[in-house]
This record gives C-alpha cells, structure tokens and sequence, in this order.
C-alpha cells in the first residue's frame, strides 16, 4: 500500500519526514490536525482535490493509482496473502 503522511495528507513519506510547516486535517483539509477536526460532514482530498471524498478515503482517484502504480513496481503485493 503506497505510504501517506499523516500530516499533510500526500503520497510518499511519513509525518516523521514531512517538511511541511502545518499539519491539515484528512477530513476537511484545513490546517488543523485530523484528530481536532469539528467539520465532520464537510470532505476535502488533499491528494487529488476532490470535494467528494475525505484524504483517507481507498475510493480516491489517486489513492487507487498510487496502488496500481506500487503494484507494477512490486508484483508480489498482487500475491494472495495468507
């Protein structure tokens, strides 16, 4: 599964390695973290710009072709796991 960082909601590192200077919420997109959001009902995806969908969301456009991308890099993730 493609790595997002939980402090700016974008593909291909981690919060431990984020240089951006203010956390943004994965639901609304504000700058305030996830945790303290009280916009519940409002979404925003920070990864492809969408208002239909929260950053989290595994139906955003982006995070499926980050998936499909990650795939073809590593065709073993498409083995069955038991």
């Amino acid at each position: 599964e493609p790595l997002r960082c939980t402090k700016c909601q974008h593909y291909g590192h981690i919060a431990r390695e984020c240089i951006a200077h203010r956390d943004t919420c994965a639901n609304c997109g504000n700058n305030h973290r996830t945790q303290d959001c009280s916009t519940k009902d409002k979404h925003f995806c920070t990864a492809c710009n969408a208002d239909d969908h929260p950053s989290w969301s595994r139906d955003c456009p982006s995070f499926i072709q980050k998936c499909e991308d990650t795939d073809k890099r590593y065709p073993d993730n498409t083995m069955p796991y038991f």
